[in-house]
């Protein structure tokens, strides 16, 4: 066991803690379960598509406010 960010994780988890907060910034707990027990290169390539669709649905999001706008 360990202790990071004032919580106790243990040893083996430590690694992946690390690499899923430093590229997605906090987490769900429920996420952060599924994406640590995953092998790193899962891990890699779901951590992946989730950043590529958080910037697609970030630029849905400014396609709709735009034609809101331009119609208003």
């Amino acid at each position: 066991m360990q202790l990071m960010v004032g919580c106790f994780i243990r040893r083996g988890l430590v690694p992946a803690f690390k690499d899923i907060t430093e590229r997605l910034g906090d987490v769900r707990p429920k996420k952060f379960a599924r994406l640590a027990l995953l092998p790193d290169e899962k891990r890699d390539k779901v951590i992946r598509a989730d950043i590529e669709g958080g910037e697609e649905k970030l630029e849905k999001m400014k396609k709709k406010v735009g034609l809101r706008e331009g119609s208003l």
